[in-house]
């Protein structure tokens, strides 16, 4: 096919790759670039990108166990992935304390359309573990758990806890020491 300039300008006739490197300048192309509605492919190797970021605080009551298995608390927060492939880094910071309990514990539980599961494991899934004195230790904790949820759905993310025994763990937070879910949504 013969390359045609027409009297306006316009080029026809040039195959793709046609034109040869440099032909085109940096300062031709315009300031952005409008995508809507196409799809863009990363090459290999590029993806783990953060795609969003959500932060659910809030303020609650103490609550306390001495039950030595896993019970619920009634710190929730939900997520909604924009894409199943997604994987949800799910950050949950607080305020906890123990008297006379050797050991506490946390997980989250994820439930999707009435389905829950347990995501972690009884003691790796606890970050803040092992206090054994005689009186009232707070602190700050974070519990860090990379979810695989395969779903569009929103998502609820609720903390258990439990104590390891001889006492009782409490949970508190106040309008010092507010807790926070951070999900961070990251593309495969």
């Amino acid at each position: 096919m013969p390359v045609t300039i027409s009297g306006s300008g316009t080029i026809t006739g040039i195959t793709t790759g046609g034109l040869p490197d440099g032909s085109i300048a940096a300062g031709d192309l315009a300031s952005t670039l409008d995508l809507t509605g196409k799809t863009v492919t990363l090459p290999s190797g590029t993806g783990g990108k953060v795609v969003n970021i959500a932060v659910s605080s809030f303020y609650a009551t103490q609550e306390s166990t001495s039950d030595t298995s896993y019970v619920d608390t009634n710190f929730t927060a939900t997520y909604t992935p924009s894409s199943s492939s997604n994987k949800v880094l799910v950050i949950h910071q607080f305020l906890e304390g123990s008297r006379r309990t050797y050991g506490h514990y946390y997980d989250l539980k994820r439930t999707i359309g009435g389905t829950t599961v347990q995501l972690g494991s009884s003691y790796s899934s606890g970050l803040v573990n092992g206090y054994s004195g005689s009186n009232d230790s707070n602190r700050v904790g974070a519990l860090i758990y990379l979810d695989s949820p395969s779903t569009t759905n929103e998502i609820t993310y609720r903390l258990i806890h439990k104590a390891g025994g001889g006492g009782y763990v409490q949970y508190v937070y106040n309008s010092s020491s507010p807790a926070y879910y951070i999900f961070m949504e990251v593309a495969p």
